[in-house]
């Protein structure tokens, strides 16, 4: 494609950008298991009940038009009898002096019409500090807001410190202004689609845009500095779009969306890069000092340390093989937001104050009350009939407050329900928030495990199509996949608390391993020469994984835990992967591929 036409491309798609819009609903993220009833979402609002007037509050609450019901501590005490609930530790703090308010949302509305007109109500009656919100609602605007900050920020950051890297490596301002056009368009093209299709940004949609631009200078780099490397990237582009597209069958949607847009925003931003980037003889030909020693350093370290290398090598694949099960995932979604920002301290509040801020749903098919054995539970906080307000039918639901960290406790004990259920001729389902945190973080897990063996398939089919070689297939493979053992390395001895989105770096990590360890098989498969090799594809594969890092370490702007733990595990891979290609790969190949 010509300037032109990519221009006119980006133009259209530029139309649609005033679409752009966000959401993270989890019960659109897994619906199977999303909370039952004409009551799915609401906000707690908690205050001082000595200096606020609860009934106040509740009466200017109920006139909103996005409110369905609210509960305050009057309204459960005038129903005590009929409901058998208690206001004590539900609307009611230990204390006596700290009040909460549960203001459930009409289906018509949304979360964020629902907070948009809570909140004015609550600044017309005393300060923000006085006000602590939770619940579903809070939550969700909080990921709205958290998963976007800085988004802009860090994409300008790229784009710039990407350019200049290239830059640096290539010794051509043109170069990277090119590059850095065809990336820029690429991502106006991508967003614009996005918004044409109406399709919602959530946490895991906001990564491939950097993402994206992170692996645009990389296949600029290889574009401008390689010679006869076409079909080469043709195959990297497919191994590293593949790495993606192993999460597509996820049950969690947003884990979809990332692998659904992460392909096609791949494949655009390396044909914007490919067809407007030009290889460059005086860039290839152009002499850069300190990639040059550091060529020679990491040449002469293959050969004399060979066996070291290789040692080192195995011990990191064991060491990563049996640390893999251990790995921590995190559970809470409340620690992806900043300990200082407002929604985690108002969930903390309202947890230790009032009562527990984690919802979840156990509805029984049949005639067992399970109160008692869900309220032994440790975390539990409040169990509650509701079944008179959400269904008319057969089964009987109950709403379950539980501590916020106490997603994997109840978890432990969900077969212990239904064993309970089943033994007095009923069946249990645990649905709502709680539920869905844990289904999230088991789910990932389960599919990062059984990507990484169909990635590995594929990198051998790749290899084996351009090399035809058995044990060039075993060193690529190999190559590929000790990146990720070292990442699981790196993982366990930080004692990382993995969330759902970071547990897809394993598969991405292969595809971007995969990258430089075809470029220098396929090159010493020509050179016969382990130096004449590295001296072709030295500039373009260290210089493309050093301009990748950056990029990537520039995702730790973002003060949103999922998006900062991504960039770091990102340029980890990437360092990694280099020094693998740069040091293990050659050490392998000392014996020849022929």
């Amino acid at each position: 494609m010509s300037w032109a036409a990519w221009l006119a491309t980006a133009a259209l798609a530029a139309i649609g950008l005033p679409r752009y819009h966000i959401s993270n609903s989890m019960d659109a993220w897994m619906p199977e298991i999303a909370t039952a009833g004409p009551y799915a979402s609401y906000v707690v609002i908690g205050f001082p009940g000595d200096r606020i007037n609860s009934m106040a509050v509740a009466a200017r609450l109920r006139a909103l038009p996005a409110v369905a019901l609210c509960l305050d501590s009057a309204t459960v005490r005038a129903a005590q009898l009929v409901t058998g609930v208690s206001a004590d530790d539900f609307v009611s703090g230990k204390e006596g002096i700290y009040s909460g308010i549960f203001c459930f949302r009409r289906d018509v509305a949304t979360d964020r019409e629902l907070i948009e007109q809570v909140q004015p109500v609550l600044d017309g009656l005393g300060p923000r500090e006085s006000f602590a919100l939770g619940g579903p609602a809070a939550f969700q605007q909080a990921m709205d807001h958290w998963s976007q900050d800085r988004l802009g920020l860090i994409l300008g950051a790229i784009l710039l410190c990407g350019g200049l890297m290239l830059w640096g490596i290539t010794g051509s301002m043109r170069i990277a202004v090119v590059a850095m056009s065809a990336i820029s368009i690429s991502q106006i093209i991508f967003l614009g689609a996005l918004c044409w299709l109406r399709i919602p940004m959530d946490m895991s949609l906001a990564l491939v845009p950097p993402m994206m631009m992170g692996m645009g200078f990389s296949y600029a780099a290889h574009r401008a500095l390689r010679q006869q490397s076409f079909v080469v990237l043709i195959a990297c582009v497919v191994a590293a779009a593949a790495g993606i597209a192993s999460f597509i069958s996820a049950d969690l949607l947003p884990v979809r969306h990332f692998a659904i847009a992460g392909v096609p925003g791949l494949l655009l931003v390396w044909l914007a890069t490919v067809t407007l980037v030009r290889p460059d003889r005086p860039a290839r030909r152009r002499r850069i000092s300190w990639l040059r020693a550091l060529r020679n350093l990491f040449l002469f370290a293959s050969g004399r340390y060979r066996g070291l290398i290789i040692a080192i090598a195995m011990a990191i694949t064991l060491a990563g093989l049996t640390l893999a099960p251990g790995l921590h995932v995190q559970a809470d979604p409340l620690n992806f937001f900043p300990r200082t920002s407002r929604i985690a301290r108002d969930f903390d509040t309202l947890n230790q104050r009032l009562t527990g801020m984690l919802p979840s749903q156990v509805i029984i098919h049949g005639r067992a009350d399970p109160r008692e054995i869900l309220g032994q539970t440790p975390g539990m906080r409040k169990v509650i009939d509701i079944t008179a307000r959400t269904t008319d039918g057969q089964e009987r639901t109950y709403w379950c407050l539980a501590d916020n960290n106490a997603v994997n406790t109840l978890a432990d004990h969900v077969p212990a329900w239904k064993s309970w259920a089943t033994a007095r001729g009923s069946t249990l389902e645990w649905h709502g928030v709680a539920a869905q945190i844990h289904r999230s973080g088991a789910s990932i897990l389960r599919l990062a495990a059984e990507s990484l063996p169909s990635m590995a398939t594929l990198i051998a089919l790749i290899i084996a199509v351009l090399l035809r070689q058995v044990r060039a297939i075993l060193i690529g493979v190999w190559v590929a996949l000790v990146p990720v053992a070292a990442l699981v390395i790196a993982a366990t001895i930080a004692d990382w608390e993995l969330g759902p989105v970071a547990l897809m770096i394993g598969s991405i990590a292969v595809g971007v391993a995969v990258d430089d360890a075809l470029h220098l098989l396929t090159t010493f498969r020509r050179r016969q020469s382990m130096q004449r090799t590295l001296i072709e594809c030295w500039k373009p594969c260290v210089g493309s994984s050093l301009a990748a890092m950056v990029c990537f370490s520039l995702f730790m702007l973002s003060p949103f835990g999922p998006t900062r733990q991504f960039g770091i595990l990102m340029s980890l891979a990437t360092g990694f992967a280099m020094l693998t290609n740069q040091l293990l790969l050659p050490a392998l190949l000392r014996k020849r591929v022929q």
